[in-house]
C-alpha cells in the first residue's frame, strides 16, 4: 500500500464527506453506527492537559467502517470539543482515541430519528433533544 500525505488525505476526506456525514434526509438506507466513549486528548493555554470523553455518529453505504470514516469520527469528537469549550478558550486537541464502535441497523434517517412526543407539552418532534 502506497502512503499518501496529509494533504492527500484530507482531499480524500473531504470528497468523501457526503457518503460518510449523517447528511442522509429522505428515503435512502444508510448502515448507522455509533462511536462511544471516544476519549478527546487536549491541552489548553498553560499547558494543563485534559481528556474528555465524547461520542460520534457516522453512517456508511456499506456495513463496515474504513480508516476514512474512523478519521473523520475523531474529527467530529475534537470539533465538539473545541464547539463546546468556554467563549476564548484556546485550546489544541492532541489525540482522539475511538473506545467502541456500535453497529446500530440498515434504515433510513426517518427510521433512525423517528417522532418524539413531548409529554409536557404534546408537540411532536423529530428532535429528541427538544423533547422533555
Amino acid at each position: 500500500m502506497s502512503e499518501i500525505t496529509e494533504e492527500e488525505f484530507q482531499a480524500e476526506l473531504k470528497g468523501a464527506e457526503p457518503f460518510i456525514t449523517n447528511n442522509v434526509d429522505g428515503p435512502v438506507e444508510r448502515f448507522h453506527f455509533f462511536i462511544f466513549g471516544g476519549v478527546v486528548t487536549y491541552i489548553v493555554e498553560g499547558g494543563q492537559e485534559y481528556e474528555r470523553k465524547v461520542n460520534a455518529y457516522i453512517t456508511s453505504g456499506f456495513q463496515g467502517v474504513n480508516e476514512l470514516q474512523i478519521h473523520y469520527a475523531q474529527q467530529q469528537s475534537a470539533q465538539l470539543i473545541k464547539k463546546t469549550a468556554p467563549e476564548g478558550m484556546e485550546l489544541q486537541v492532541v489525540n482522539v482515541f475511538v473506545n467502541n464502535i456500535d453497529y446500530l441497523g440498515y434504515m433510513t434517517a426517518d427510521e433512525f430519528r423517528p417522532p418524539v412526543k413531548d409529554l409536557v407539552n404534546g408537540e411532536t418532534t423529530t428532535d429528541p433533544n427538544t423533547a422533555e
